[in-house]
């Protein structure tokens, strides 16, 4: 599963976060990992560069045509369906974690335990409450980077 951070610090080579993102992304596809990407994530992907390529003076079409390249070679699960499903249990996670999560992690989180997928890769610290969610951050030791390995 790969959270929309990851995918918009991807798209968005300005962002503090695109080299990590890119290692992220290179690490599970050469572990030959799906990418899951659910679609409340291409929602969040799409409204934030959206956002971003007016603030920063960027095409929305390229990056539009970036991200519709990451996602045909994703696996896209449908979870919108599941708030009704999960509403009262989004709101109780979200109260657990004392709000370290919003609305669509909660949902994330609840739907990965349900579909058994365990990894994320986010560069959010909320998830790491989960004690359900393995947390993929880091690919490797870089010291330009100091990034650490975490598998």
């Amino acid at each position: 599963m790969v959270d929309t951070n990851v995918i918009v610090a991807l798209i968005d080579a300005k962002d503090v976060h695109h080299s990590i993102s890119r290692l992220l992304i290179e690490s599970i596809e050469e572990k030959g990992m799906d990418i899951v990407v659910f679609d409340c994530v291409i929602n969040e992907v799409f409204s934030v560069i959206a956002k971003r390529s007016r603030q920063r003076g960027y095409s929305f079409k390229d990056s539009a045509v970036k991200i519709n390249e990451i996602l045909s070679s994703s696996k896209i699960v449908r979870i919108y369906q599941s708030v009704k499903k999960y509403h009262d249990r989004i709101i109780e996670l979200m109260i657990k974690t004392e709000g370290n999560l919003n609305y669509h992690d909660a949902l994330i989180c609840l739907v990965m335990k349900e579909k058994k997928i365990l990894e994320i890769a986010s560069l959010d610290r909320g998830f790491e409450n989960v004690p359900w969610v393995k947390v993929l951050n880091t690919v490797g030791t870089d010291s330009k980077m100091g990034v650490t390995i975490q598998k």
